[in-house]
């Protein structure tokens, strides 16, 4: 739902009620660097200045820079939804390795042929 679509820049924490009416979706993606957690990633709907636009929230760090804004861990729907997404990765991953363990080397007549590329004899 967010992805190929233009970055536009970022959003202040401290002005999300602001932002609340023009927001179409949020989804939290889990990133390691600069630290461990989920970056919340916006989606914009058509009343924003720059409708079907992704932004990232910020937040101000000890300095007058401003940093990304990670959250530690999820709570309530947003963990349900993101671990049943990363379940379905997970399942799928297990899937594709399970379908090439199970393939076997074999022939045109369906004899082994010890891993040589079946030839027509």
């Amino acid at each position: 739902m967010v992805y190929n679509l233009k970055f536009t820049g970022f959003i202040q924490q401290e002005r999300m009620k602001w932002w609340t009416p023009c927001i179409e979706h949020m989804t939290y993606q889990e990133i390691i660097y600069p630290r461990m957690g989920y970056l919340v990633v916006i989606r914009l709907n058509n009343n924003s200045k720059e409708p079907n636009t992704i932004r990232v929230v910020t937040s101000q760090s000890n300095s007058d820079k401003r940093e990304l804004f990670v959250l530690k861990s999820l709570f309530g729907t947003a963990k349900e939804i993101h671990d049943k997404k990363r379940n379905r990765y997970n399942n799928s991953k297990a899937f594709i390795s399970a379908e090439k363990k199970t393939q076997t080397n074999t022939d045109l007549n369906g004899k082994d042929n010890g891993g040589k590329i079946p030839t027509i004899s």
